[in-house]
Formats: structure tokens, C-alpha cells, sequence
């Protein structure tokens, strides 16, 4: 690694934010993995997941990034290897020498490594999940470490939050197998994995969200910062025309709007962050207006729709009060948008999805629809049949219908969303308590 001083933090995040966007999943490991490594000039970087397996703990690699190119991932055994102590909780530093620190370490000898920097990646309770680290075949100045760690450090809240996301995944997809789909119906098991996977991946896409607009009020601020200087500078000194004066004072006042409407749109996004997460994890039925608190989700999943470059088109009257478990049609809706921008936009250049909402007596009729590839026609068949008729054949559809059964409603496939695929919502704007 280099001795030469690095960028700032405020620089690196904005560029790793800029490369890593709004990806989920392998490209985002592979995007941070590669990104982190060349901001920290150093040869490797990796980030793997904490396995309990016999006969002791292991690491399944989710990106390997080495010399230029992507390695293949792999397993290996932490025992008898730094990153066992950051399996512990530890922050792993070696300046150098690493290698006759772990004799018994072969990957440290095959890489021609020197240097080791490991952190670990938790989740809500404080339990190791994973490790982000960074090797080098040279040491690692004193310097250098503290600016390596701490960007390390601001990137592994977004690591840990999709980590969290793909272990939600990986359990749903065991208990399917070792359960069956209709004994997890029967539990409400599935739907709290769905909601679990969610949210860690909503977490993901908020830290770009609001990234953005801090970095841009960072950067106003220090420009008031400055032109404040150079007033009181010009004032004391008694060389200030009127001219530079007003100038001055316009560039302060430009700056400080500029900083103020990039906050309070990092506010808007936290606040609304904050209702859906707590919706999320209670539950509760309560009275609210359905039509804000749709734009809240759409804006929540700004980062999600920003990703799949799908254009958004709303029609929505002024007003629709209604009596509903919010978290239950927060979970709805992002289904329906994670599953478009998942799987509908393949090959599509203008990608659009469409919402529109009317009130109809004591119902509330939510029409959904994209323009993608819509789904294969032995399905639409059956969808139109009825939604009983596809109760083994997929696993999002059932999520969706069982989701609305839980709020007194009902879904049904639109038959006149072509070319794509639409959904007609119907829920009750003030449902009979359930004994």
C-alpha cells in the first residue's frame, strides 16, 4: 500500500457510493470488493459470510478481489487465520508480517501477503455474520490504516444490511425444502422472511439515497463556510467594495439554500424511512390516508426504481382515508415493485410502471401494472382461472394473495395490462374487526 496520503473520507465515499448505486446482491459484494480495493490501493479485498460448520467455523467467500480480476468464490476453515479473529468480533491489524504471525495460513503464502485489515459485519444483536478485509503485499502505514478503517467502517452497515438480506433468502429457500410450501402457509413463517429480506435490502438502497443529498449539503457548507471567511477578511480590512460585498453575501445566501433543500430532502427520506421500518415491525392496524402513504413507500423505494431505470406513473385521487394494517400494504406494494424491477424489464428499453387508486363505495381498488415481458401464458391461464389454481407455482404469487387475505381483500390478474403484467387490489377502507 502506498505512503502517500489518500483522498479524504468525504471523496472516497462519494466515489465507492458512485460505484457501488443501488446493486443488491453478488454485484453489489463484487462492486464493493473491487471499488474498496482501489480506493485503498491495495491488491486484495474480499468480504465472506461466517459459517458454522463442522468441524469449526469457515468463511464462504462472496467476492474475492485480486490484482485486477475477480477470483471464483470459495470456502476455506478460519482456524489458524486472522480473519478467526474477526470471526471473534475483533478488528484484525497487521501492519506487516501477517504471515509469520498465521504460519499455517497457506492463502497468505500463495498471495504473498504482508499486510491484513479486517473488520467484522454484525447484525441487530451484535452477532458476527461476516467479515469485510483488505490484504495487501506491502505494509500498511500507520496513516493509511486509520483512513482504511474508517472507510471500511462506514461501508460496513451496507455490507451487514445486505448480508442480512441474502441469509433472509437462504433460510426462506431452506425451510421450503425442508417444510413444504403449504406447512409454511400455515405459519405465517414465509411472510415474516419476506419482510426480513426487505427491509435489509431497503436499509441497502436508503444509505445511497441519503448519501447523495448529505454530500452535496456537506460541500454548500463548506462553501459558507468560506465565503464568510472572505467577507469578515475583506470587512476588517476595510478593502471591501460594495460590490464584492453584495457578491459575497448572494453566494452565502445561494449556499445556504442549496444546503438547506439537499437536508430537508435527507430528512424526508429518514422520516419516511422511519414510518415504513416501524409499520414494518408492528404490525398494527390504524387510520391514515392511503394515498400518502403510498407516495411514502414509492419514495422510500426511490433507490430500488432508480436501479431498474423503470419510470413511475401515478394516479391518485386527493384523498382515500382508510382503517388498514400499513405494514401489511407496505409489504404488498414493495412486492409488486421488487418483482418488476426484478424480473419484468429484461430487454425493455422504456420501462414504466403504472399505479392508479379509486375509491369505490366502501372499497379501495388499487390497479397495478408494468410494461415488461409479462409472465408466461401457461400462468396467465391459470391466474385467470383464479388465483387457487396456481397455489403451487410460485412462491411471490402466493405471498401476494395471502398478503391481502390478511387485510380482508383480494388480488386478481388484470386482463387488459398487456404487454406486461397488472394486478387489480381490492381492500376494505374500513374492515369488520376480525373475532
Amino acid at each position: 500500500m502506498s505512503s502517500t496520503p489518500g483522498p479524504n473520507i468525504e471523496q472516497a465515499l462519494r466515489a465507492l457510493n458512485l460505484a457501488i448505486g443501488a446493486l443488491h446482491g453478488a454485484p453489489f459484494f463484487e462492486a464493493v470488493s473491487a471499488s474498496l480495493a482501489h480506493e485503498l490501493g491495495v491488491q486484495a479485498c474480499f468480504i465472506g459470510k461466517i459459517e458454522h460448520a463442522p468441524p469449526g467455523l469457515r468463511a464462504q467467500l462472496l467476492a474475492f478481489w485480486q490484482r485486477g480480476r475477480h477470483l471464483t468464490p470459495f470456502s476455506y476453515s478460519l482456524q489458524g487465520t486472522p480473519c478467526r479473529n474477526v470471526a471473534d468480533g475483533a478488528v484484525c491489524y497487521h501492519a506487516s508480517g501477517v504471515q509469520q504471525a498465521y504460519p499455517t495460513d497457506t492463502l497468505l503464502a500463495e498471495i504473498g501477503v504482508h499486510s491484513y485489515l479486517g473488520l467484522p459485519l454484525v447484525d441487530g444483536d451484535g452477532l458476527v455474520i461476516g467479515l469485510l478485509s483488505i490484504m495487501d503485499c506491502a505494509p500498511i502505514p500507520w496513516e493509511r490504516r486509520l483512513f482504511a478503517l474508517e472507510l471500511m467502517q462506514a461501508l460496513a452497515g451496507r455490507c451487514s444490511a445486505e448480508l442480512l438480506n441474502l441469509l433472509a433468502r437462504e433460510h426462506e429457500q431452506h425451510l421450503l425444502m425442508t417444510h413444504g410450501q403449504r406447512e409454511l402457509r400455515a405459519t405465517g413463517r414465509l411472510i415474516e422472511q419476506e419482510r426480513m429480506a426487505a427491509l435489509g435490502s431497503l436499509v441497502a438502497g436508503m444509505t445511497h439515497d441519503i448519501a447523495s443529498p448529505i454530500g452535496v449539503a456537506v460541500t454548500a457548507c463548506s462553501g459558507l463556510d468560506e465565503f464568510a471567511q472572505r467577507l469578515l477578511q475583506g470587512l476588517r480590512g476595510g478593502k471591501l467594495t460594495a460590490a464584492e460585498a453584495a457578491e459575497l453575501a448572494q453566494r452565502i445566501a445561494d449556499a445556504s439554500q442549496l444546503a438547506g433543500a439537499h437536508l430537508r430532502r435527507a430528512s424526508d427520506l429518514l422520516s419516511g424511512f422511519k414510518t415504513y421500518a416501524a409499520d414494518q415491525a408492528q404490525q398494527k392496524v390504524s387510520a391514515f390516508d392511503l394515498c400518502e402513504y403510498l407516495r411514502n413507500i414509492l419514495r422510500v423505494h426511490g433507490a430500488l426504481l432508480k436501479g431498474a431505470r423503470a419510470r413511475l406513473e401515478l394516479d391518485l385521487p386527493e384523498a382515500a382515508p382508510v382503517v388498514m394494517c400499513g405494514g401489511q400494504f407496505s409489504q404488498l406494494l414493495a412486492k409488486l415493485l421488487r418483482n418488476s424491477c426484478a424480473h419484468a424489464f429484461e430487454g425493455i428499453g422504456d420501462r414504466r410502471i403504472t399505479l392508479s387508486l379509486q375509491r369505490d363505495g366502501d372499497w379501495a381498488r388499487l390497479h397495478y401494472r408494468d410494461n415488461g415481458r409479462g409472465l408466461p401464458a401457461p400462468l396467465r391461464e391459470q391466474l385467470l382461472q383464479g388465483w387457487d389454481a396456481v397455489q403451487d407455482q410460485g412462491l411471490g404469487l402466493h405471498l401476494m394473495a395471502q398478503l391481502c387475505q390478511m387485510m380482508q381483500g383480494r388480488i386478481r390478474l388484470d386482463p387488459d395490462a398487456r404487454p406486461g403484467t397488472g394486478y387489480i387490489i381490492e381492500l376494505p377502507l374500513n374492515p369488520p374487526e376480525q373475532g
